[in-house]
């Protein structure tokens, strides 16, 4: 994907944007990769949370867009000393 000035990937969390294309430098990668974003400012303790992936996408180079497999979301909590 083209960088943020062309093509505009976004991960939204309830409306709020956590995750953006970098404003420089085309994304291109050749396999699969592993990415993790930190959701917990936004979904701790809400039970009700949507995750939106968002492309806009100009005329210009054609690139591919999201390939999104096996996405999951784990609960962390950290333990109580007492």
């Amino acid at each position: 994907m083209e960088e943020s000035q062309y093509d505009q990937a976004t991960i939204e969390v309830n409306g709020t944007e956590v995750w953006r294309n970098p404003a420089s430098g085309h994304l291109q990668d050749t396999s699969w990769t592993l990415q993790t974003v930190d959701i917990s400012a936004i979904a701790d303790n809400n039970p009700n949370v949507v995750v939106t992936f968002r492309l806009v996408s100009d005329s210009g180079l054609q690139f591919g867009g999201w390939n999104i497999d096996d996405r999951s979301e784990e609960h962390t909590s950290e333990l109580q000393s007492h």
